[in-house]
């Protein structure tokens, strides 16, 4: 009975972890410039996204952090009208499971309470919180990076499913669409796929 209770604590993180970044999207949502000031990469971001979303793609100058954040805005801001509230809430939504996430990594390395405590440190965060609810991409970074470790220690913790190493490489292809910097750790992947395919 007792190893319930930090799946329960579990819960109540993820449940946690989205109302704080939504509160805090409130309190934001009072002051003008949040909806009408975009500032530095949030800026670049929208005008890509707009770009894209007007069939302007080829338009947009070659960039060191990618396009597909700009192209899941684009998505967005077609099917919603230009409401980029909905973007902040994919991203408290994804922010929240990232946490889940972060609990079922740590419960395959250490264990239970361990995996209890991660979550929540994870859910109350305050960088987290506030990355996560301005237009950047932290929010989907975060969360392929924790999918993609989940299925890594699955696969270390002796699952035979091949499955794991599709949905593993998916992640990280998805990472270095994200941010290049990601593609450096593709050799090591390839390494890692031989390795337990042999």
């Amino acid at each position: 009975m007792k190893k319930k209770i930090p799946y329960y604590l579990c819960c109540v993180a993820v449940v946690f972890a989205f109302i704080l970044r939504w509160e805090h999207v409130k309190i934001l949502s009072n002051h003008p410039w949040y909806f009408q000031d975009l500032l530095s990469d949030s800026y670049v971001y929208m005008i890509n996204a707009y770009l894209i979303k007007s069939g302007k793609i080829f338009e947009i100058t070659a960039q060191y952090p990618g396009l597909l954040y700009p192209c899941i805005l684009a998505g967005i801001l077609k099917i919603f009208n230009d409401n980029f509230l909905f973007v902040l809430l994919l991203q408290i939504i994804i922010s929240s499971f990232s946490v889940l996430l972060i609990f079922l990594i740590t419960n395959k390395i250490y264990g239970l309470y361990e995996a209890s405590i991660a979550a929540i440190l994870s859910a109350i965060y305050p960088v987290s919180i506030y990355l996560d609810t301005l237009i950047l991409k932290p929010a989907f970074t975060i969360f392929f990076v924790c999918v993609y470790f989940y299925y890594f220690f699955k696969k270390a913790n002796g699952c035979t499913n091949r499955w794991i190493l599709i949905f593993s490489s998916a992640s990280l292809g998805i990472l270095c669409l994200l941010r290049g910097n990601f593609l450096l750790w593709v050799p090591f992947h390839c390494l890692w796929i031989v390795k337990t395919s042999t």
